[in-house]
């Protein structure tokens, strides 16, 4: 789909869906109109990422998807009302700055080239460092507009587990700094957007495609959740494609750090409703096993164009999420099927990942094609590079964005302003060690469009299902779609 229809027309479409998904009847997202992003790099996405304290009970309202996910003061599913010490808080990282104090990054050092997304708390630009012409996103938010919507615990724990993380298939932290009003995130230029913007066009993958996503964001679950950190908020708009077309998981705001386990270690009611797990419904405590029920419900997503249990009616969603069956259109393949009920699996204990998390989960026959290593060292090509003109080039973000003047932030300007001078470098106390600098940045590679051969072996039979999981009998065009 090439062009999304004003909000008016999701709804009527998405009620029109909810109507036939009732009559068990698959509707392709070529029928529907997905919900607006707010860019390339999420601040917040137009999906809700709900974030509410197990004792309060919560209203879940359609504001939540509005484009820019603009929440209500003390109701908002993505803006707990707690204080720092309680659930989903993260202790400030150590800055990480040359011995010498010799350097400390600026708004100054930085060249604004183009907006790329805006939220309601800031503004995501494409920006270039003066001294070495890198190119970088820079997500910039507002002091005034973080603390009035209580989200000063999750920025402070996405700037924690960006410095606690480095992974091939994780959206990397450059630098990060504060002015007198503004936070500043200095990520990668993912310069492919985000997954969503390429699923709304094409309605779905095939099933190589969707493989291939699914196989490095598991390598980046895995990675995160041998770091005690659980992400929780796992969906297309936080997926980005960098310029060779591999993922790039971005957003932890949600995420929370020292959770060890697959079924326990906290108990926070967040995420993003069409792919909360149903402990997070029950409230029951989950672990880092939600993170594979949502790959689970992200690749039915990519392989259908529909999240499973898909309604508009949100309570109705949960209670199909709860006891629903799940269902499958045909032209999904047997061993695609088997995967998607074992990360579907509602008993978490039984859940594929739950015990011996991303191991499991690469044992699965569905990945047989797939070269681990290979895939890691990113030596396996994507079967899809986005089309680019040069290194600056944001034809894969929203022109509604990508159309705005640099200095339009709340009538703003991303320019230094007598409240952003580079004097008035003092981190108050909400924000304290927010400042960071990465000694090793890395140099992007542009690559032009090119049809890729076939990067996975066809998998010799006789196939194996996953122990202790629904037997399947695949036919001899075992994969379906997938070398089409």
């Amino acid at each position: 789909m090439n062009q999304l229809l004003s909000l008016n027309s999701v709804a009527k479409l998405e009620c029109f869906c909810s109507f036939l998904w009732k009559s068990h009847k698959f509707v392709s997202v070529s029928a529907l109109p997905r919900p607006q992003s707010s860019g390339g790099f999420p601040i917040p996405s137009s999906r809700s990422s709900d974030g509410v304290e197990t004792q309060v009970e919560t209203v879940f309202d359609d504001a939540a998807y509005s484009p820019f996910n603009t929440p209500q003061d003390g109701g908002s599913i993505s803006s707990p009302n707690r204080p720092a010490s309680e659930e989903g808080d993260n202790s400030d990282s150590d800055e990480l700055v040359p011995s010498d104090g010799s350097y400390r990054p600026t708004v100054d050092d930085f060249e604004m080239v183009r907006v790329l997304g805006k939220g309601s708390f800031g503004k995501v630009m494409l920006c270039k460092k003066i001294d070495t012409g890198m190119l970088y996103a820079i997500k910039v938010l507002k002091k005034q507009h973080v603390v009035k919507r209580k989200q000063v615990a999750h920025t402070k724990t996405e700037r924690s587990v960006l410095g606690l993380v480095d992974h091939p298939f994780v959206v990397k932290l450059h630098y990060a700094f504060q002015t007198g009003d503004k936070l500043h995130f200095v990520l990668d230029f993912c310069s492919g957007g985000e997954l969503f913007f390429h699923l709304g066009r094409a309605g779905r993958f095939t099933e190589k495609l969707g493989m291939f996503y699914s196989a490095e964001i598991a390598l980046a679950l895995g990675h995160l959740h041998t770091k005690g950190v659980v992400y929780r908020d796992l969906k297309p708009e936080n997926i980005l494609l960098d310029a060779e077309g591999h993922i790039k998981l971005a957003d932890f705001g949600l995420s929370k750090e020292g959770i060890n386990s697959g079924i326990r270690g906290t108990h926070s009611f967040c995420g993003t409703p069409e792919y909360l797990a149903p402990e997070v419904l029950n409230r029951t405590g989950h672990g880092t096993s939600v993170d594979w029920w949502s790959l689970g419900a992200l690749l039915y997503e990519m392989l259908t164009g529909l999240p499973p249990w898909y309604s508009n009616d949100r309570q109705k969603m949960f209670a199909s999420i709860r006891g629903s069956a799940l269902r499958f259109p045909d032209h999904v393949s047997h061993l695609a099927k088997n995967i998607l009920v074992c990360l579907l699996e509602r008993d978490v204990t039984k859940r594929l990942g739950s015990t011996r998390d991303i191991d499991e989960v690469k044992g699965h026959p569905f990945f047989i094609p797939i070269d681990w290593e290979m895939l890691f060292q990113r030596k396996v090509k994507a079967p899809f590079i986005p089309l680019l003109k040069n290194q600056t080039d944001t034809t894969n973000f929203d022109q509604q964005f990508t159309r705005m003047p640099i200095n339009s932030m709340d009538g703003g300007s991303l320019a230094k302003s007598p409240l952003q001078s580079s004097s008035m470098m003092s981190e108050g106390p909400l924000f304290d060690g927010f400042t960071y600098i990465n000694q090793s940045n890395i140099v992007a590679n542009m690559a032009g469009v090119q049809l890729q051969d076939d990067p996975f072996p066809v998998p010799t039979p006789p196939y194996q299902c996953y122990p202790g999981h629904v037997a399947v009998s695949p036919p001899n065009n075992t994969h379906g779609m997938l070398f089409e």
